[in-house]
């Protein structure tokens, strides 16, 4: 019997984890699979830790150079004999009914493209981390069931909430969906993906976790990660797929889910419809951030025709589009005002820490007059009490033995 299921688990150096990934696969509750392994040309145990399952539902691929993890996957897809593609991350945990669930879903429901679950986060310790990476965790716990239209808006405007290891997907849509994984797009492959996927097919989240998703904030070979160079890549990745997200669509798709947004509701021209696709990129990405609709303007704005278009039934004009010039686009959201924040901060502590040395120096100017004062008025008790003494009877009485004293001294010193 063909295996209903094909498990694609690609691995690089991952030999930390992998062993608790696979096993997680073979304890499924849910046997009738096969499991892919794909190692993307790994130098670490990966290959010896594989070797020591003796399992006929695994399958063992392996790469003689390292192409990263969107290319494996597509090796291990494939090779796949399966109705459904499920994907496991070679350091993720499945719950033991995660794929009896989605299946016994996908079966029943034959219209979605694909089905996910919630997950839980853990830690290289392999401990619920949940609290610990709360940002995460509220990032996947975002995924709720809606339509596809509200699907693509909140990958435009948003980007990716879905966890690619609690996915599950009807082989047959990868037809009608251009193919598999996108290779320009390792960081947001499956993002890519998800979007290519919900403008032909309604996607399902089951509302149980069923999967554990590893977080390390530090780890070399996970994707993802919150180091400056991972969040400029998650950026760019999010910018090219926007660039041509509507490329993806048919007109008609395109009117379907967004003749909401549309500066004319009428629209229904090529011509028309072009400039429609403009004025969305200008809204589609982060607030104030419209490159991808300036760019797309740029190409309709080289047609003179084009502007009579959008003066006539879009209420464009050229004087409001220039203001559209004038938005910072380029760098990390908010970097410029965070780094102006922390100027700002910093400015605030120098003008503190100058008001404390003011501070200071007055104190010590202080310090010395009060100090200059004090002995003055001990210069000036200690002359009237001598003057006081000198001005006694006693002090006058023994003036005669005192200059006798003194004449002494001077003989015995000759």
């Amino acid at each position: 019997m063909n295996p209903k299921v094909s498990i694609i688990l690609p691995n690089y150096n991952n030999e930390k984890y992998l062993k608790e990934a696979i096993e997680s696969v073979l304890s499924q509750t849910y046997t009738n699979f096969e499991l892919i392994i794909v190692d993307d040309a790994s130098t670490d145990e990966s290959l010896k830790i594989i070797k020591k399952f003796n399992d006929e539902r695994i399958k063992v691929i392996t790469s003689e150079i390292n192409r990263h993890v969107a290319y494996a996957s597509n090796l291990g897809i494939q090779n796949a004999t399966g109705e459904y593609i499920a994907k496991i991350d070679s350091d993720d945990i499945w719950e033991k009914t995660k794929l009896e669930k989605q299946i016994e879903f996908m079966d029943k429901h034959k219209e979605y493209g694909v089905c996910f679950s919630k997950v839980n986060i853990i830690d290289e310790k392999s401990e619920n981390a949940n609290v610990k990476y709360q940002a995460i965790f509220d990032l996947f716990d975002q995924a709720k069931n809606q339509s596809q239209k509200e699907w693509l808006n909140f990958f435009l405007t948003k980007g990716n909430c879905l966890c690619n290891s609690s996915s599950v997907i009807r082989r047959s849509t990868f037809e009608n969906i251009d193919g598999f994984f996108h290779l320009a797009y390792v960081g947001a492959e499956d993002y890519e993906l998800w979007v290519r996927m919900v403008i032909r097919y309604p996607i399902y989240i089951l509302d149980e976790r069923l999967v554990r998703y590893r977080w390390e904030e530090n780890s070399k070979n996970k994707i993802s990660g919150f180091t400056k160079e991972k969040i400029y890549s998650s950026i760019n990745l999010q910018m090219m797929l926007k660039s041509y997200i509507f490329d993806y669509m048919t007109d008609e798709e395109f009117v379907k889910y967004f003749k909401e947004d549309f500066m004319n509701e009428n629209s229904n021209t090529v011509q028309e419809i072009e400039c429609e696709k403009a004025h969305c990129l200008l809204k589609c990405t982060w607030d104030g951030v419209n490159f991808l609709g300036l760019q797309r303007f740029d190409r309709i704005l080289r047609n003179p025709e084009m502007l009579d278009i959008l003066e006539k039934n879009m209420n464009f004009t050229l004087p409001k589009f220039y203001k559209e010039l004038g938005v910072r686009n380029f760098g990390v959201p908010n970097e410029v005002e965070e780094k102006e924040e922390h100027i700002k901060r910093l400015q605030e502590e120098l003008l503190n820490s100058k008001n404390t040395i003011n501070d200071l120096k007055i104190q010590i100017e202080m310090l010395k007059e009060m100090q200059k004062k004090e002995m003055l008025e001990s210069e000036n008790r200690r002359k009237a009490l001598i003057d006081s003494y000198e001005s006694s009877n006693s002090w006058k009485v023994t003036k005669p033995l005192r200059d006798t004293g003194a004449f002494i001294k001077r003989k015995l010193k000759r």
